[in-house]
């Protein structure tokens, strides 16, 4: 047993002896020192000798390539079977911890890779309402997981992080500070002013341009986003209409410029007129719209013995023509009858009535007809009338009122003669109406007539004896057509004549 041990010792005493002398070149996990930052140094032979063995050739050197996210960060060299060599510092990387990947210096070049495992942490989140929300994550999933900051208005929020009081894991409190906005005035979809403000700070606002018949504002600020689109907004102004008839408000509605058109209220009726309103623009202001009334023209036609004589036009306002004169009619005496132009269409009768002659004239037969051959009367008023016991009156005999006091008379229709001397000096007379069917005026028929001062006469020009009017000197002919010798024969003996209307 002794001598088995003490062979062990010997064995044990040359191995070690040849180790020294062999430059210390086997493998030991102890060889070589710790750097200060952990990586172990390696220590390499001269290039150009071998110092144990200089028959002995060089062993051969290798890298090792220590690779950061694909970025080689640091090279180290060694020799199979020499020292540790000397790993380089990970970079840092917020919320993760760092090593080199396991390797083995087995000969051959080696690349060394970081690797990063992300820290796990815990967040507690204070949200609204005194609530919270407890997450465990890394860097890796905490943009998926971190809530939203409570939002409040006009303000801009970020999460702030701590460590809990516990120690254990982080609090992420909101923190809120004003925000500042760019608002951007537009004005009919134009860009009008641009100014910069906050919840606290925005007081002012431009001047907004004015539009006639418009009021303007801008609407309200919201900071709902960034930048701040704020329009001018123009309401139009509400006008009143108002209707006016007769003095009286019949209705009002009211109108803008954008909406001008108005259902207007019926004009009230008035009789005899037609009503309408004014008319009005509605293109700014309050309105009064008064009705205008115009009278309806009627037309009021005139009848004689159902033969149409004139057609008047007329309103309840005026006439517009003239009132025709009843046709004559032989042996009558013709009016209208009695009417009112009142309103509507009106017809209107002439009313014939026979004339009758003065009392106290005296009539002779002559051929179809009756002659006046006198009067004992008591009337200086007088009418010869157109038709006695149903025959015409056709003439005045000779002399029949010569020397009477008689101061008018009245000639109808049918006679035709005035015999010589008939009105002779006749010195009240003071107007004669001659009619149309007269035909002969005989010699000194009115001759001494020296107050007669009218005679009306409107017929065919009658055939006029020698000195009929001789002594008239106040006379005045009207309305009597006569050709230049008959005029001559009247005027002759009529040494005052004052006028003639012819």
């Amino acid at each position: 047993m002794n001598k088995f041990l003490l062979l062990l010792f010997c064995v044990a005493t040359v191995s070690v002896a040849i180790f020294v002398l062999s430059g210390c070149n086997a493998f030991s996990p102890s060889a070589g020192a710790d750097n200060d930052d952990g990586g172990t140094d390696v220590v390499y032979p001269p290039d150009d000798e071998n110092p144990t063995n200089p028959d002995k050739p060089l062993p051969e050197t290798f890298e090792v390539k220590f690779v950061v996210d694909g970025e080689t960060i640091a090279v180290e060299k060694y020799i199979l079977g020499g020292d540790k060599i000397s790993e380089p510092k990970i970079p840092y990387k917020k919320g993760y911890t760092a090593k080199w990947e396991n390797y083995t210096l087995s000969g051959g070049n080696i690349t060394v890779n970081a690797i990063y495992t992300p820290l796990v942490y815990t967040i507690t989140y204070f949200l609204e309402n005194s609530e919270t929300l407890v997450i465990t994550c890394t860097v890796e999933n905490y943009s998926e997981l971190v809530p939203e900051i409570p939002s409040r208005y006009g303000y801009e929020g970020k999460w702030v992080y701590s460590v809990n009081k516990d120690g254990e894991g982080y609090v992420a409190e909101a923190e809120y500070t004003l925000k500042n906005y760019t608002l951007n005035f537009y004005v009919d979809d134009v860009l009008y002013y641009t100014t910069t403000c906050n919840l606290e700070n925005c007081e002012y606002l431009p001047a907004i341009p004015k539009k006639p018949h418009f009021t303007a504002e801008w609407e309200e600020v919201k900071f709902d986003g960034d930048p701040i689109r704020v329009n001018a907004v123009y309401t139009p102004i509400e006008y009143t209409i108002t209707f006016k008839a007769l003095g009286k408000i019949v209705g009002e509605c009211t109108y803008t410029v954008t909406e001008s058109n108005v259902t207007a209220p019926p004009v009230p009726a008035m009789q005899h007129y037609s009503g309408e309103w004014e008319t009005y623009c509605a293109n700014g202001g309050n309105i009064t719209v008064n009705a205008i009334y115009t009278p309806i023209t009627y037309t009021a036609e005139f009848y004689a013995d159902g033969v149409l004589v004139a057609a008047v036009p007329y309103t309840v306002e005026k006439l517009d023509g003239k009132i025709p004169e009843v046709p004559l009619k032989a042996g009558y005496a013709g009016v209208w009858e009695k009417y009112e132009l009142c309103g509507g269409d009106k017809r209107i009768n002439a009313i014939y009535t026979p004339i009758k002659g003065t009392e106290g004239l005296v009539y002779e037969r002559i051929g179809a007809g009756w002659a006046v051959t006198g009067y004992s009367g008591a009337e200086t008023d007088i009418v010869i009338p157109a038709v006695y016991q149903g025959l015409p009156v056709t003439e005045i005999s000779a002399e029949a009122f010569s020397r009477s006091n008689l101061t008018n008379i009245t000639l109808h229709e049918n006679l035709e003669v005035i015999g010589e001397s008939a009105f002779y000096v006749c010195t009240s007379l003071k107007e004669v109406v001659m009619p149309k069917s007269l035909k002969v005026i005989g010699s000194r028929a009115f001759a001494g007539c020296v107050n007669l001062e009218r005679i009306i006469y409107t017929g065919e020009p009658p055939q006029i004896g020698d000195k009929a009017f001789y002594g008239c000197d106040k006379l005045t002919i009207e309305d009597i057509s006569l050709n230049e010798y008959r005029l001559d024969i009247i005027v002759r003996y009529c040494c005052n004549l004052t006028e003639i209307m012819l």
